[in-house]
C-alpha cells in the first residue's frame, strides 16, 4: 500500500508529544522531583532508625548519659549490661551509683518504659520498674535521712543539679524486693 507524496504513514493528527518518547508535560519534573525528594526521605529514615539500632551507637550514647549524671551528681555511675529498644524501654543490669569507696545505690535491673513525641526531644517516661534495689542514707545532725551528697565530686552536688526535665511530673515507680540502709554517723541504724 503507498502513500501520496509529503503524506507519513502516521495520521495526521497524532503529534510527539502523545509519542512515548515525545516531550514531558509542565507538572512530571515537578512531580518526579517530589517522588525522588520523598523516596530518598523515606530511605534516610529508614537509615537513621536502623543506626539508632546498632550495639555501638547504643553503648557511646548510654556512656554520655551516664558521663552526664556524673558530672552533675558528683557520683560513679555502672551499668554492668543494657537493652535498649529506642522507641519504647531501657533495661539496664548491675546498676550502681557510689562516691568514692561508699555505694549509694544498686539495683539488680532497672526498666523504663518511655515514649517519644515528635514535638519535644525529651522522652515521656511512663514507668519504672527496679528490681532488688539497696540504696543507703545518712542521719543528718537535725535528724532528716538523705542520700549522701558528693563533696567535690561534680558540680550537681554543690549547684543543687537536679533532673529539671522531670521535676513536677508524676512517674508511677514499682520496687520490687528492696532494700534501705540507715546509717547514723558510721552505724547502721535502719
Amino acid at each position: 500500500m503507498g502513500s501520496f507524496k509529503g503524506q507519513g504513514k502516521n495520521p495526521p493528527n497524532q503529534n510527539k508529544k502523545n509519542k512515548p518518547g515525545g516531550t514531558p508535560s509542565v507538572f512530571h519534573p515537578f512531580v518526579q522531583a517530589i517522588v525522588y525528594l520523598g523516596g530518598a526521605a523515606l530511605v534516610l529514615l529508614f537509615f537513621v532508625i536502623a543506626l539508632i539500632h546498632t550495639p555501638w551507637l547504643q553503648k557511646r550514647v548510654i556512656g554520655a548519659v551516664t558521663a552526664r549524671i556524673q558530672e552533675k551528681t558528683g557520683y560513679q555511675i555502672v551499668v554492668e549490661h543494657f537493652r535498649w529498644s529506642p522507641f519504647g524501654s531501657l533495661r539496664l543490669e548491675g546498676v550502681s551509683a557510689q562516691m568514692e569507696t561508699q555505694r549509694i545505690f544498686s539495683a539488680a535491673s532497672l526498666q523504663v518504659d518511655y515514649g517519644m513525641h515528635w514535638s519535644r526531644l525529651r522522652p515521656e517516661i511512663r514507668h519504672v520498674l527496679v528490681s532488688q534495689p539497696a540504696v543507703r542514707l545518712e542521719k543528718a545532725t537535725d535528724g532528716t535521712w538523705s542520700v549522701p551528697q558528693a563533696g567535690k565530686g561534680g558540680n550537681g552536688a554543690r549547684s543543687g543539679g537536679s533532673a529539671q526535665w522531670i521535676a513536677g511530673r508524676s512517674i508511677p515507680v514499682t520496687v520490687v524486693s528492696g532494700r534501705i540502709q540507715g546509717f547514723d554517723g558510721q552505724r547502721c541504724v535502719l
